[in-house]
């Protein structure tokens, strides 16, 4: 069964452009869906009332067609910083000229809460301007505590998609990195998750970030706002976009 459920789990992400995940149940909708199933957008028939509704999102995903005009993100801009020519021998010199500087784990969680901050102000900021485009989103943020928040995301007043984002070491010691639930979650269990940030030092002893595990991302995701552009496609997807 578990050999089936893996080739199942592939098959549906690779094909989310032709598959359409339908439910229909009663009571708690959470225990509806299968754990390995969690994460993935399902079309909600179980309310009769919101049948003309489900039913108009169903025929958009069958052609294709968008339920909200979603603004896309803004590309980053393209910065370089300006070059200062120094004289040729020190020019020479600067590749065999050690950098014995030290990046300590105080350095690198400084560094992982400043970007869990701008990450989440990036994720609201991305909510608010859909929300001003489009008068059927909404969207509430929850602050558990000042490393923790949940995100919820609804489409004319039904909850949609969620994401729970948190700073912390599930392993501990070392340094922390960020995480991130999607979907359905437990709000007060952190032991699973979709998604980590973690801290990376590079040869020149800068800092960037580095997503794990999320396979769209490519190697220029290294600040907040490239981690949160990541983030926010993956949100947009599940509802609809």
């Amino acid at each position: 069964m578990g050999y089936e459920t893996n080739l199942l789990i592939r098959y549906i992400k690779d094909n989310l452009d032709k598959i359409i995940l339908i439910m229909r149940h009663k009571g708690n909708y959470r225990k509806a869906v299968p754990f390995y199933l969690e994460g993935f957008h399902f079309i909600d028939f179980s309310d009769d009332s919101q049948f003309d509704i489900k039913f108009d999102e169903l025929l958009h995903r069958i052609f294709q067609v968008d339920v909200m005009d979603v603004p896309k993100v803004g590309a980053k801009p393209k910065l370089e910083p300006k070059k200062i020519i120094y004289d040729r021998v020190v020019n020479r010199t600067t590749d065999i000229i050690p950098n014995f500087k030290e990046i300590t784990d105080l350095d690198k969680n400084k560094f992982m809460k400043q970007s869990y901050a701008e990450i989440l102000s990036h994720l609201s900021d991305f909510a608010e301007q859909t929300r001003q485009k489009n008068s059927n989103f909404d969207f509430e943020k929850d602050n558990i505590h000042n490393q923790k928040a949940i995100i919820r995301f609804y489409i004319n007043g039904m909850e949609k998609y969620a994401v729970k984002i948190w700073l912390g070491n599930l392993f501990g010691g070392g340094s922390q990195n960020i995480y991130l639930s999607y979907g359905r979650f437990n709000i007060d269990s952190d032991s699973s998750f979709n998604d980590v940030i973690e801290c990376e030092v590079t040869k020149t002893k800068d800092l960037k970030l580095k997503m794990t595990m999320n396979s769209m991302t490519g190697n220029n995701t290294s600040d907040a706002y490239g981690v949160t552009v990541e983030i926010w496609k993956k949100i947009i997807q599940y509802l609809g976009y």
